[in-house]
């Protein structure tokens, strides 16, 4: 059961993490774990745990890593998207060995 403290994190942190993402966000806290789902568009679908949240902390700190987590998760999207759209590769050998 997330008590009232905790809510007003939550909230707080959804507040700080919507003015830099456009999507759905999920967030939950419960047993010192705090699990924020993002669901955006074109099938981004990015997960975060964090364990061992001590109670009553400044949660800026993990606003801040979790924007960074997700920067670099949707770097990586993007790059496997464009792998396998424009069929991008190390292996030159389907080009006949032109090189």
């Amino acid at each position: 059961m997330i008590n009232e403290y905790d809510f007003f994190k939550c909230m707080n942190i959804h507040k700080r993490l919507k003015q830099h993402i456009k999507g759905h966000i999920f967030i939950t806290l419960q047993d010192r774990t705090m699990k924020v789902c993002i669901n955006a568009p074109r099938h981004i679908h990015y997960e975060k745990e964090i364990d061992d949240i001590p109670y009553r902390i400044n949660f800026d700190s993990y606003t801040e890593d979790i924007l960074n987590d997700y920067r670099d998760y949707l770097r990586k999207k993007v790059y496997e998207d464009m792998n396998r759209t424009y069929f991008i590769s190390n292996d030159i050998s389907y080009m006949g060995g032109i090189f």
